[in-house]
C-alpha cells in the first residue's frame, strides 16, 4: 500500500535557488534588455553542442542534431525579432516584437527595415534570406526539431535522411555574423542618438 504524504511532510528543496558557491549561480534580470541575453544564450548553447560533435568526429550527431538545429533556429528567430524592434526605431516607425515563430515572415519585415537603414548591402541580405528560406521550408513553425510528430501524428521531418552539421554550422555562422553586425550597427547608432538628448 502506498503511504500518503501528509501536508506536514518536508517539501522538496527548491530547484530554482542560489547557493553559497557563487560561480554556479546564474544571474538573471540584471539588465533592461533581457532579449539580448536570450539571443546570446541560445547561440552559445548551440555552439557548445555543435563543437562537441565536430571535435568528436560526429559522436552524438544522430541525437544532438535536434537540439542543435532547434537552438540555432530559435537564435535566428530572436535575433530577427530584436532587429525588427530596434531597427524600426531608426526607420521612425517603432514596432513591438512580432508574436510569431514564422521566420520567413520575420525576415521579410526585418529585410525591409535593414534595406532602409543600409540600402547598399543586398548581397549579405540575400545570403541571409537564402538560409532563412531553407530553414523555414523544413521547419516553418519551430516545431520540427522539437517534436518527432506534428499534431496530426505525421513525421515532422519527412524525407530528410541526413544533415551535415559541419556544413550547417558554416552556413549559420555566416548568417549569424551578418545579423550580429546589423545588430551592433543599430545598437551603436541608437546609443549615439541617446547621447544627443
Amino acid at each position: 500500500m502506498i503511504k500518503k504524504l501528509s501536508s506536514q511532510s518536508k517539501r522538496t528543496p527548491p530547484i530554482f535557488k542560489s547557493d553559497l558557491e557563487p560561480w554556479f549561480n546564474a544571474c538573471l534580470n540584471f539588465t533592461h534588455d533581457q532579449l539580448s541575453l536570450y539571443i546570446i544564450g541560445y547561440r552559445d548553447a548551440a555552439e557548445v553542442l555543435n563543437r562537441h560533435v565536430l571535435e568528436n568526429r560526429g559522436k552524438g550527431s544522430d541525437t544532438l542534431v535536434y537540439p542543435i538545429i532547434f537552438l540555432y533556429r530559435h537564435y535566428i528567430e530572436l535575433q530577427l525579432k530584436s532587429l525588427i524592434k530596434y531597427g524600426s526605431i531608426l526607420s521612425e516607425s517603432p514596432e513591438d516584437i512580432p508574436l510569431t515563430h514564422d521566420i520567413k515572415k520575420l525576415w521579410e519585415k526585418c529585410r525591409r527595415i535593414l534595406e532602409e537603414i543600409w540600402p547598399d548591402d543586398s548581397e549579405s541580405l540575400n545570403e541571409v534570406e537564402e538560409c532563412v528560406l531553407q530553414i523555414s521550408e523544413v521547419d516553418p513553425s519551430s516545431q520540427a526539431f522539437r517534436y518527432s510528430k506534428d499534431k496530426g501524428g505525421k513525421n515532422t521531418l519527412p524525407g530528410i535522411k541526413h544533415i551535415n552539421l559541419k556544413n550547417f554550422h558554416e552556413k549559420i555562422s555566416r548568417v549569424a555574423s551578418i545579423l550580429e553586425g546589423a545588430d551592433a550597427g543599430i545598437s551603436h547608432y541608437l546609443d549615439n542618438v541617446e547621447w544627443c538628448y
